[in-house]
């Protein structure tokens, strides 16, 4: 691409063509690459308009370019930081259960665009913990029943994601399970799959986790 402005003109051929989306991205930071590719072209624009007269491009300047920037972005994943929504900014029981699930993750290697973590990634973390949360102190009626009815089991991933519901804190003498919130978060968690931000190889243990763990409990009610 050349952009001909009469007087400058700023030669663009390198950075629009070829391989531009690097093979190891997810879809969403393709999407996000392809997105802020647009605007690049647009700031290009404007800057071979009225880079007349202005010194040259640094060596140092060249290296923080929009187009490096934007790469870097896309390759970088982080976490949500664990909520604190009890009294005086404390953690709650579900605090600390999404706290423990961003752990889990993180000593994966995995994350999400910095862009999404709080939102599309916030969500994933918030919905597996409901699901969670759901059959704590359960699991070992749930494997019996597992058994007897010749379903998957939960996955291990999840065994140590338990003792976070306190009978006596809510004044009951034993959890129950029920059926609609079985079948809901069930469903919620098969939502998850076809999720952008959970594509690619990397994630693709966390989606078996996922996926066992919505067809473990939803057989189970």
């Amino acid at each position: 691409m050349q952009i001909e402005t009469g007087v400058l003109d700023v030669k663009t051929s390198e950075t629009t063509k070829g391989p531009l989306l690097d093979a190891s991205l997810d879809d969403d930071a393709r999407l996000h690459v392809e997105f802020n590719r647009r605007f690049l072209h647009y700031r290009l624009k404007q800057i071979a308009s009225t880079s007349l007269g202005d010194p040259p491009v640094t060596a140092a300047a060249s290296e923080r370019d929009p187009l490096s920037i934007l790469m870097a972005s896309a390759s970088r994943r982080e976490l949500p930081e664990a909520p604190k929504s009890g009294k005086d900014r404390s953690q709650t029981a579900m605090d600390r259960l999404m706290g423990d699930i961003i752990s889990h993750l993180r000593d994966q290697g995995l994350g999400f665009l910095p862009t999404l973590k709080d939102s599309e990634g916030l969500y994933v973390i918030r919905s597996v913990a409901r699901a969670l949360w759901c059959i704590d102190n359960c699991h070992q009626t749930l494997a019996n029943a597992a058994a007897h009815k010749s379903v998957p089991s939960l996955p291990s991933t999840w065994s140590s994601f338990t003792g976070y519901f306190d009978p006596e804190s809510r004044k009951r003498k034993k959890r129950h399970l029920e059926e609609r919130p079985l079948r809901d978060n069930s469903n919620v968690l098969l939502g998850l799959i076809g999720k952008p931000v959970l594509a690619g190889a990397r994630w693709q243990q966390f989606r078996n986790d996922v996926r066992s763990s919505a067809t473990h409990t939803s057989l189970n009610v």
